[in-house]
């Protein structure tokens, strides 16, 4: 039943009671459900009437609950209770109108049973996992989700197209084989096999993850010696720092504390982004600075945002930070770690280009590791 529309016809009946009217889709459209389930089921307030009857809501809400409604109500009306409460009139629907609406709907299954069919369709993607990845709890989270949106769409009487993009190209893909053909020496397991692949990426993740080389994974930033360091000539908060950075010298305006002349610093040069934002080449009251002097937020080594960066005293100007911070017994190549990092991501582009160009041995692997990942999907959504 619609209870709702029953209310607004016995409202719009009482108000031309007391004086007033409005249309019933108007008060439709009025009802509210009250914050305190204790206070009713359906709350029509009153402000919109005070204009018209120029009378305060609270007393038009009593009129029309003891001169309209109460003597006029009928069980026709299913409300068990109506007050005012302020400026409200709060209607209790009939428990046992309800009760014998329900009840036999729930015995036959009819109020249950799927709604009458809607034109239009809606489409639902969800799920949707990358291949040759671990198939985690956000990916059942989101099938979860999307499975019951779209069954409660179509029980809803709508067309639904429910769709699953799964992600079985790109760079992840060629991370897992170029670990698979080139690192991996083990055995390949008969069962979970889409998982095994999971973990292959994420060994290949580790190899060219700088973090896992370096305290300060922020290539790009250099040791710069401190030359010389004179105050700025019009603001007492700034220094200006000449740095060498091996291959030149370089100007900067800078407001971090804790260096002196000779010391080796963070410096990061023009162009690079670091901290959120891009390090440009910048005029700061009339002196030209060119990069930055990185404090030791910056580069993620204290949370200190006004402390410089001071790196160890023989470190030798230009040398890149992330090979300064180096963590011990991590990498067995004496090369340094952006070499070491970059030769795998060059590899690992090479698998790529092989798996767009569909080279025959590669695009071989892809298949079949594909379906390692599918077999352990369609055992997941069964």
């Amino acid at each position: 039943m619609d209870y709702r529309g029953k209310i607004a016809a016995l409202i719009a009946r009482g108000l031309e009671q007391i004086g007033t009217s409005l249309p019933v889709d108007s008060i439709r459209s009025l009802l509210e459900v009250p914050k305190n389930a204790e206070m009713g089921d359906i709350a029509f307030p009153c402000f919109t009437l005070a204009k018209a009857l120029r009378v305060a809501p609270p007393q038009i809400a009593q009129r029309l609950v003891s001169e309209a409604l109460i003597p006029n109500m009928t069980a026709e009306d299913a409300v068990e209770a109506v007050q005012a409460v302020g400026p409200y009139v709060n209607f209790v629907v009939s428990r046992e109108r309800i009760a014998r609406e329900v009840v036999p709907q729930i015995q036959s299954g009819s109020y249950l049973a799927s709604r009458p069919h809607k034109p239009g369709r809606i489409m639902v993607e969800y799920s949707q996992p990358n291949t040759h990845k671990a198939f985690h709890v956000g990916h059942i989270r989101c099938a979860a989700l999307g499975d019951s949106l779209a069954r409660l769409f179509a029980w809803n009487g709508s067309d639904v197209i429910p769709v699953n993009y799964l992600g079985d190209e790109g760079t992840h893909v060629a991370k897992c084989l170029w670990y698979l053909k080139s690192r991996y020496s083990g055995p390949i397991p008969t069962h979970d096999r889409g998982e095994f692949l999971g973990t292959l990426y994420t060994a290949a993740n580790a190899l060219v993850d700088l973090s896992s080389y370096t305290r300060v994974p922020f290539p790009g930033v250099l040791a710069g010696r401190v030359v010389s360091k004179n105050p700025h000539p019009k603001n007492v908060a700034w220094s200006v720092v000449v740095v060498d950075v091996g291959d030149a010298q370089r100007q900067v305006v800078c407001g971090g504390t804790g260096f002196v002349v000779g010391d080796v610093v963070a410096y990061a040069p023009v162009g690079m982004r670091i901290a959120g934002r891009t390090v440009g080449l910048l005029e700061k009251d009339g002196v030209q600075s060119e990069g930055m002097i990185c404090s030791e937020k910056e580069v993620d080594l204290t949370s200190d945002g006004q402390k410089i960066a001071v790196l160890p005293a023989a470190t030798a100007p230009g040398t890149d930070i992330t090979e300064v911070f180096r963590i011990p017994g991590s990498l067995e190549d004496p090369r340094s770690v952006l070499d070491v990092v970059r030769e795998r991501e060059r590899e690992i582009s090479g698998v790529l280009q092989k798996l767009e160009s569909l080279d025959p041995e590669m695009h071989a692997l892809w298949v079949e590791t594909k379906e390692w990942s599918m077999q352990d999907y369609y055992e997941i959504y069964r």
